[in-house]
């Protein structure tokens, strides 16, 4: 009797429905969380069973119930329908019951509500896949902004691009400055990520447009200073 109700008590109190088979499959015993959760209430389900999984869950389902059948604990992650016909995302925890002779003489399913979570999750997937298309839209435009190679004249250029990150402050330039004199800048901004690009672009389009006041562009330290400035 004590430990019956024990059993009783861990039963009821339990956050996560339970359900208890026995060895036909029949509803032998359900908690109030399974009551709250899916809407069926024991008196209405008790000695008979339960059909609330998804048609598209059914192999899956029948796959775990083989293995419990072989004395296996199974866990996964699967859905399960609600007495209102609402589709909920479970993780399922299932036992058999073993007598003492080693036979089974049923099952329990510990079924928790992960709905909001795999909500949260796929929605956490959604951010990430926009932010990744920005940023790889961002890294494009930086890209962009590098000068083509020189093939024809007194100074010719080839260069590879490989930044350290997806988006950061790794860019590069040259230009003429006049028929005697060509620029050429390596540009690397402490940090990665936009706020790095952002300056990294910024930067590129001053020396570009040698837009830097009072600044002789054919003094290297004239025009860093007058950057950091």
């Amino acid at each position: 009797k004590n430990s019956d109700s024990r059993y009783q008590i861990l039963l009821e109190t339990s956050p996560s429905s339970i359900v208890v088979y026995d060895v036909a499959g029949g509803v032998a015993m359900v908690n109030l969380a399974f009551e709250q959760t899916f809407g069926w209430l024991r008196r209405d389900i008790l000695g008979g069973e339960l059909s609330f999984v998804p048609d598209a869950c059914r192999p899956e389902a029948d796959e775990a119930l083989e293995k419990v059948n072989q004395g296996l604990k199974v866990s996964y992650e699967s859905k399960r329908l609600t007495k209102s016909g609402e589709i909920l995302d479970v993780h399922i925890s299932m036992s058999p019951f073993l007598s003492s002779s080693n036979e089974i003489t049923g099952w329990t399913e510990v079924l928790t509500d992960i709905t909001e979570r795999k909500r949260q999750e796929e929605e956490l997937r959604r951010v990430y896949e926009t932010l990744n298309k920005e940023l790889a839209e961002a890294a494009d435009y930086v890209a962009n902004l590098l000068p083509p190679p020189l093939e024809e004249g007194p100074v010719t250029t080839l260069w590879r691009f490989r930044p350290s990150t997806s988006l950061g402050g790794d860019a590069f330039g040259y230009h003429y400055l006049d028929d005697q004199h060509v620029a050429i800048y390596l540009l690397d901004v402490s940090g990665h990520g936009v706020g790095a690009a952002l300056l990294s672009v910024a930067a590129m389009n001053v020396l570009r447009s040698g837009s830097l006041p009072d600044t002789d562009f054919r003094q290297p330290g004239q025009v860093l200073t007058a950057l950091n400035a």
